[in-house]
Protein backbone atom coordinates (compact mmCIF):
# COMPACT_ATOMS: atom_id res chain seq x y z
CA UNK A 1 0.00 0.00 0.00
CA UNK A 2 1.23 3.58 -1.00
CA UNK A 3 0.07 6.59 0.71
CA UNK A 4 -0.45 10.33 -0.61
CA UNK A 5 -0.21 13.65 0.96
CA UNK A 6 -3.33 15.57 0.31
CA UNK A 7 -2.91 19.15 -0.97
CA UNK A 8 -5.21 22.10 -1.35
CA UNK A 9 -5.08 24.17 -4.36
CA UNK A 10 -7.27 27.25 -4.73
CA UNK A 11 -10.40 25.35 -4.09
CA UNK A 12 -9.78 22.06 -5.51
CA UNK A 13 -8.01 19.08 -3.25
CA UNK A 14 -5.20 17.65 -5.22
CA UNK A 15 -3.11 14.13 -4.09
CA UNK A 16 -0.37 12.50 -6.96
CA UNK A 17 -0.38 8.77 -8.60
CA UNK A 18 2.06 6.89 -8.18
CA UNK A 19 4.16 7.11 -11.31
CA UNK A 20 4.89 3.29 -11.88
CA UNK A 21 1.26 2.93 -11.87
CA UNK A 22 0.43 5.59 -14.48
CA UNK A 23 3.33 4.78 -16.50
CA UNK A 24 1.66 0.93 -16.21
CA UNK A 25 -1.58 2.42 -17.69
CA UNK A 26 -0.74 4.49 -20.08
CA UNK A 27 -1.74 7.81 -17.86
CA UNK A 28 -0.70 11.12 -18.99
CA UNK A 29 -1.24 14.48 -18.61
CA UNK A 30 -4.42 15.90 -20.04
CA UNK A 31 -6.03 12.09 -19.76
CA UNK A 32 -9.65 11.81 -18.00
CA UNK A 33 -9.76 8.93 -15.72
CA UNK A 34 -13.17 7.50 -13.85
CA UNK A 35 -13.41 7.85 -10.50
CA UNK A 36 -16.01 5.43 -8.21
CA UNK A 37 -16.71 7.46 -5.11
CA UNK A 38 -18.10 4.39 -2.61
CA UNK A 39 -19.88 4.95 0.45
CA UNK A 40 -17.72 2.93 2.34
CA UNK A 41 -14.59 5.58 2.13
CA UNK A 42 -13.41 4.17 -1.19
CA UNK A 43 -12.45 6.14 -3.81
CA UNK A 44 -11.39 4.08 -7.09
CA UNK A 45 -9.91 4.89 -10.10
CA UNK A 46 -10.23 3.30 -13.46
CA UNK A 47 -7.93 4.03 -16.52
CA UNK A 48 -9.07 3.02 -19.72
CA UNK A 49 -12.90 3.03 -18.30
CA UNK A 50 -15.20 3.79 -20.91
CA UNK A 51 -19.48 3.47 -20.94
CA UNK A 52 -19.10 2.25 -24.69
CA UNK A 53 -17.96 -0.45 -24.64
CA UNK A 54 -18.92 -3.39 -26.52
CA UNK A 55 -20.73 -6.76 -25.33
CA UNK A 56 -18.87 -9.64 -25.70
CA UNK A 57 -19.51 -12.18 -27.79
CA UNK A 58 -18.95 -16.27 -27.40
CA UNK A 59 -19.22 -18.61 -30.19
CA UNK A 60 -20.48 -21.80 -29.36
CA UNK A 61 -20.07 -23.43 -32.48
CA UNK A 62 -20.41 -27.29 -32.12
CA UNK A 63 -21.11 -26.49 -28.41
CA UNK A 64 -23.77 -29.63 -26.67
CA UNK A 65 -26.70 -27.75 -24.81
CA UNK A 66 -25.34 -28.42 -21.85
CA UNK A 67 -22.25 -26.65 -22.35
CA UNK A 68 -24.61 -23.60 -23.67
CA UNK A 69 -26.86 -23.68 -20.76
CA UNK A 70 -23.96 -23.32 -18.43
CA UNK A 71 -22.11 -20.51 -20.94
CA UNK A 72 -25.30 -18.21 -20.65
CA UNK A 73 -25.29 -19.15 -16.33
CA UNK A 74 -21.81 -17.93 -16.21
CA UNK A 75 -22.22 -14.84 -18.31
CA UNK A 76 -25.40 -14.12 -16.67
CA UNK A 77 -23.63 -14.58 -13.01
CA UNK A 78 -20.89 -12.69 -13.35
CA UNK A 79 -23.05 -9.35 -14.15
CA UNK A 80 -23.23 -8.85 -18.70
CA UNK A 81 -26.35 -6.72 -18.81
CA UNK A 82 -25.90 -7.85 -22.55
CA UNK A 83 -23.76 -10.55 -24.52
CA UNK A 84 -23.89 -12.28 -27.62
CA UNK A 85 -23.73 -15.75 -28.68
CA UNK A 86 -22.65 -16.59 -31.98
CA UNK A 87 -22.14 -19.83 -34.56
CA UNK A 88 -20.19 -20.23 -37.55
CA UNK A 89 -22.65 -22.08 -39.47
CA UNK A 90 -25.78 -21.52 -37.80
CA UNK A 91 -27.85 -22.67 -34.75
CA UNK A 92 -29.43 -25.86 -34.52
CA UNK A 93 -33.06 -27.15 -33.06
CA UNK A 94 -31.29 -28.42 -29.82
CA UNK A 95 -29.16 -25.20 -29.10
CA UNK A 96 -31.87 -22.51 -29.34
CA UNK A 97 -34.11 -24.42 -27.54
CA UNK A 98 -31.33 -25.41 -24.94
CA UNK A 99 -31.05 -21.05 -24.73
CA UNK A 100 -34.87 -20.68 -24.41
CA UNK A 101 -35.06 -22.80 -21.53
CA UNK A 102 -32.14 -21.22 -19.69
CA UNK A 103 -33.25 -17.77 -20.56
CA UNK A 104 -36.59 -18.82 -18.67
CA UNK A 105 -34.94 -20.23 -15.24
CA UNK A 106 -32.51 -16.58 -15.17
CA UNK A 107 -34.82 -13.79 -13.83
CA UNK A 108 -35.00 -10.79 -16.18
CA UNK A 109 -33.03 -12.82 -18.49
CA UNK A 110 -34.29 -12.28 -22.54
CA UNK A 111 -32.86 -12.95 -26.33
CA UNK A 112 -32.95 -9.29 -27.54
CA UNK A 113 -32.48 -10.41 -31.50
CA UNK A 114 -31.30 -13.43 -33.26
CA UNK A 115 -30.69 -14.12 -36.55
CA UNK A 116 -29.12 -17.79 -38.10
CA UNK A 117 -25.69 -17.15 -36.63
CA UNK A 118 -26.14 -14.67 -33.36
CA UNK A 119 -28.49 -14.76 -30.89
CA UNK A 120 -27.99 -11.85 -28.50
CA UNK A 121 -29.03 -11.73 -24.82
CA UNK A 122 -30.07 -8.84 -22.02
CA UNK A 123 -30.76 -8.66 -18.86
CA UNK A 124 -33.54 -6.41 -18.78
CA UNK A 125 -34.25 -6.19 -14.76
CA UNK A 126 -33.39 -3.11 -12.89
CA UNK A 127 -30.57 -4.05 -11.04
CA UNK A 128 -30.94 -0.71 -8.71
CA UNK A 129 -34.16 -2.05 -7.70
CA UNK A 130 -32.74 -5.61 -6.53
CA UNK A 131 -32.07 -5.90 -3.05
CA UNK A 132 -30.12 -9.04 -2.15
CA UNK A 133 -31.60 -9.45 1.21
CA UNK A 134 -34.24 -9.47 0.29
CA UNK A 135 -33.87 -12.45 -2.44
CA UNK A 136 -31.99 -14.22 0.46
CA UNK A 137 -35.60 -13.54 1.81
CA UNK A 138 -37.86 -15.14 -0.47
CA UNK A 139 -35.37 -18.37 -1.63
CA UNK A 140 -35.40 -19.15 2.49
CA UNK A 141 -39.01 -18.93 2.11
CA UNK A 142 -39.19 -21.48 -1.09
CA UNK A 143 -36.02 -23.55 0.07
CA UNK A 144 -37.99 -24.28 3.66
CA UNK A 145 -41.72 -24.62 2.19
CA UNK A 146 -39.81 -26.89 -0.36
CA UNK A 147 -38.20 -29.02 2.32
CA UNK A 148 -41.48 -28.93 4.83
CA UNK A 149 -43.62 -29.85 1.82
CA UNK A 150 -40.80 -33.32 0.90
CA UNK A 151 -41.05 -34.34 4.31
CA UNK A 152 -44.51 -34.55 4.79
CA UNK A 153 -44.91 -36.04 1.62
CA UNK A 154 -42.29 -38.94 2.05
CA UNK A 155 -43.88 -39.85 5.51
CA UNK A 156 -47.41 -39.64 4.05
CA UNK A 157 -46.75 -41.08 0.85
CA UNK A 158 -48.84 -38.03 -0.65
CA UNK A 159 -47.85 -37.52 -4.21
CA UNK A 160 -49.24 -33.71 -4.64
CA UNK A 161 -46.64 -32.75 -1.56
CA UNK A 162 -43.64 -34.34 -3.83
CA UNK A 163 -45.20 -32.57 -6.95
CA UNK A 164 -45.33 -29.19 -5.31
CA UNK A 165 -41.23 -29.73 -4.48
CA UNK A 166 -40.50 -30.47 -8.33
CA UNK A 167 -42.63 -27.11 -9.25
CA UNK A 168 -40.87 -25.01 -7.57
CA UNK A 169 -37.36 -26.38 -8.15
CA UNK A 170 -36.60 -23.62 -10.73
CA UNK A 171 -38.31 -20.79 -8.61
CA UNK A 172 -35.45 -21.22 -6.21
CA UNK A 173 -32.64 -21.75 -8.96
CA UNK A 174 -33.69 -18.74 -10.18
CA UNK A 175 -33.40 -16.57 -6.72
CA UNK A 176 -30.04 -17.89 -5.79
CA UNK A 177 -28.81 -17.00 -9.54
CA UNK A 178 -29.96 -13.43 -8.67
CA UNK A 179 -27.75 -13.15 -5.60
CA UNK A 180 -25.13 -14.92 -6.85
CA UNK A 181 -25.46 -12.19 -9.53
CA UNK A 182 -25.36 -9.77 -7.22
CA UNK A 183 -22.49 -10.42 -5.33
CA UNK A 184 -20.50 -11.05 -8.76
CA UNK A 185 -20.93 -7.85 -10.19
CA UNK A 186 -20.32 -5.88 -7.03
CA UNK A 187 -16.48 -7.27 -7.57
CA UNK A 188 -15.63 -5.08 -10.48
CA UNK A 189 -18.68 -2.42 -10.55
CA UNK A 190 -18.47 -0.15 -7.18
CA UNK A 191 -21.39 1.75 -8.24
CA UNK A 192 -23.62 -1.66 -7.74
CA UNK A 193 -21.96 -2.29 -4.57
CA UNK A 194 -23.30 1.26 -3.45
CA UNK A 195 -26.97 0.42 -5.05
CA UNK A 196 -27.03 -2.53 -2.96
CA UNK A 197 -26.13 -0.26 0.53
CA UNK A 198 -23.82 -3.08 1.87
CA UNK A 199 -20.50 -3.89 2.19
CA UNK A 200 -18.58 -6.41 -0.04
CA UNK A 201 -17.87 -8.90 3.55
CA UNK A 202 -21.67 -8.22 4.22
CA UNK A 203 -22.88 -9.33 0.17
CA UNK A 204 -20.99 -12.26 0.55
CA UNK A 205 -22.15 -13.50 3.85
CA UNK A 206 -25.17 -13.21 2.45
CA UNK A 207 -24.05 -14.84 -0.94
CA UNK A 208 -22.68 -17.80 1.19
CA UNK A 209 -26.05 -17.84 2.41
CA UNK A 210 -28.17 -18.35 -0.31
CA UNK A 211 -25.58 -20.83 -1.77
CA UNK A 212 -26.89 -23.28 1.60
CA UNK A 213 -30.46 -21.77 0.55
CA UNK A 214 -29.74 -23.90 -2.51
CA UNK A 215 -28.72 -26.75 -1.04
CA UNK A 216 -31.70 -26.68 1.28
CA UNK A 217 -34.09 -26.47 -2.04
CA UNK A 218 -31.95 -29.54 -3.60
CA UNK A 219 -32.15 -32.06 -0.62
CA UNK A 220 -35.64 -31.06 -0.94
CA UNK A 221 -36.10 -32.38 -4.05
CA UNK A 222 -33.96 -35.76 -3.65
CA UNK A 223 -36.64 -36.20 -0.91
CA UNK A 224 -39.32 -35.47 -3.14
CA UNK A 225 -38.28 -37.93 -5.52
CA UNK A 226 -38.16 -41.10 -3.35
CA UNK A 227 -41.87 -40.19 -3.14
CA UNK A 228 -44.16 -43.01 -4.50
CA UNK A 229 -41.72 -45.85 -4.86
CA UNK A 230 -41.08 -48.12 -1.94
CA UNK A 231 -41.57 -45.54 0.98
CA UNK A 232 -45.35 -46.15 0.64
CA UNK A 233 -45.08 -49.21 1.74
CA UNK A 234 -42.47 -48.76 4.40
CA UNK A 235 -42.86 -49.14 8.11
CA UNK A 236 -43.79 -46.20 9.88
CA UNK A 237 -40.74 -43.63 10.27
CA UNK A 238 -39.22 -42.98 13.06
CA UNK A 239 -40.75 -40.24 15.19
CA UNK A 240 -37.33 -38.62 15.46
CA UNK A 241 -36.97 -37.98 11.38
CA UNK A 242 -39.83 -35.74 11.22
CA UNK A 243 -38.79 -33.85 14.52
CA UNK A 244 -35.39 -33.03 13.62
CA UNK A 245 -36.80 -32.45 9.78
CA UNK A 246 -38.61 -29.66 11.83
CA UNK A 247 -35.92 -28.57 13.95
CA UNK A 248 -33.48 -27.99 10.93
CA UNK A 249 -35.90 -25.58 9.19
CA UNK A 250 -36.22 -24.10 12.49
CA UNK A 251 -32.75 -23.39 12.76
CA UNK A 252 -31.96 -22.49 9.38
CA UNK A 253 -34.54 -19.97 9.45
CA UNK A 254 -32.94 -18.51 12.57
CA UNK A 255 -29.52 -18.21 11.06
CA UNK A 256 -30.25 -16.87 8.43
CA UNK A 257 -31.92 -14.22 10.21
CA UNK A 258 -28.59 -14.08 12.26
CA UNK A 259 -26.58 -13.68 9.43
CA UNK A 260 -28.57 -10.20 8.48
CA UNK A 261 -29.84 -8.74 11.56
CA UNK A 262 -27.61 -10.40 14.66
CA UNK A 263 -25.87 -7.51 16.63
CA UNK A 264 -24.32 -10.54 18.85
CA UNK A 265 -22.45 -13.87 17.77
CA UNK A 266 -25.51 -16.34 17.92
CA UNK A 267 -23.07 -18.68 19.25
CA UNK A 268 -26.04 -20.37 20.88
CA UNK A 269 -27.72 -21.15 17.37
CA UNK A 270 -24.37 -22.74 16.24
CA UNK A 271 -23.97 -24.76 19.43
CA UNK A 272 -27.95 -26.04 18.83
CA UNK A 273 -27.18 -26.62 14.72
CA UNK A 274 -24.08 -29.07 15.76
CA UNK A 275 -26.23 -30.44 18.29
CA UNK A 276 -29.02 -31.49 15.39
CA UNK A 277 -26.03 -33.00 13.62
CA UNK A 278 -25.09 -35.19 15.86
CA UNK A 279 -28.38 -36.05 16.95
CA UNK A 280 -29.13 -36.96 12.81
CA UNK A 281 -26.08 -39.01 12.54
CA UNK A 282 -27.07 -41.06 15.75
CA UNK A 283 -30.18 -41.43 14.03
CA UNK A 284 -29.23 -42.63 10.96
CA UNK A 285 -26.38 -45.26 12.56
CA UNK A 286 -29.03 -46.53 14.97
CA UNK A 287 -31.21 -47.71 11.94
CA UNK A 288 -28.30 -49.44 10.52
CA UNK A 289 -27.51 -51.20 14.10
CA UNK A 290 -31.27 -52.17 13.85
CA UNK A 291 -31.40 -53.24 10.09
CA UNK A 292 -33.80 -50.85 9.44
CA UNK A 293 -32.28 -49.03 7.05
CA UNK A 294 -33.30 -49.40 3.06
CA UNK A 295 -32.30 -47.33 0.05
CA UNK A 296 -35.25 -44.83 0.55
CA UNK A 297 -34.50 -44.28 4.37
CA UNK A 298 -30.71 -43.91 3.75
CA UNK A 299 -31.01 -41.02 1.31
CA UNK A 300 -33.50 -39.20 3.49
CA UNK A 301 -32.05 -39.23 6.31
CA UNK A 302 -28.34 -38.52 4.55
CA UNK A 303 -30.43 -35.54 3.10
CA UNK A 304 -32.13 -34.27 6.46
CA UNK A 305 -27.59 -34.94 7.74
CA UNK A 306 -27.25 -32.67 5.00
CA UNK A 307 -29.59 -29.74 5.53
CA UNK A 308 -28.75 -29.86 9.77
CA UNK A 309 -25.10 -29.01 8.37
CA UNK A 310 -25.99 -26.60 6.12
CA UNK A 311 -27.47 -24.96 9.30
CA UNK A 312 -24.48 -24.88 10.99
CA UNK A 313 -22.39 -23.38 8.03
CA UNK A 314 -25.27 -20.32 8.12
CA UNK A 315 -25.08 -19.84 11.66
CA UNK A 316 -21.29 -20.07 11.79
CA UNK A 317 -21.52 -17.31 8.81
CA UNK A 318 -23.31 -14.95 11.57
CA UNK A 319 -20.97 -15.25 13.96
CA UNK A 320 -18.61 -13.70 11.27
CA UNK A 321 -20.90 -11.02 10.18
CA UNK A 322 -21.68 -9.30 13.69
CA UNK A 323 -18.14 -9.92 14.60
CA UNK A 324 -17.66 -7.10 11.46
CA UNK A 325 -20.78 -4.95 12.78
Amino acid sequence: METRKVQYTGSSTTISLPKEWADEHGVEAGMQLALYPAENGELIIGAEQTDDDEPPEFCVEGRSAMDIRQTVKALYAIGNDTFILTAEGEFDREQRRAVATVTTNLVGLEVRNESETELVLTTVFDAAAVSIERTVLQLQYTALSMHQDAIHGLIDGNEASAERVTNRRNDAERRFRVAESCFQRTLTDVEQLDRLGHSRPDIFDQYATARQLADVAEQAQRIATLVGSEATVEKPWPDEFERFARESRHLTEQAVDDVLSADEPPYETVRTCRELVDDVTELRRRLYRENEVTYVRSVAVGSLERTARGAVKIAERAVQASLRR
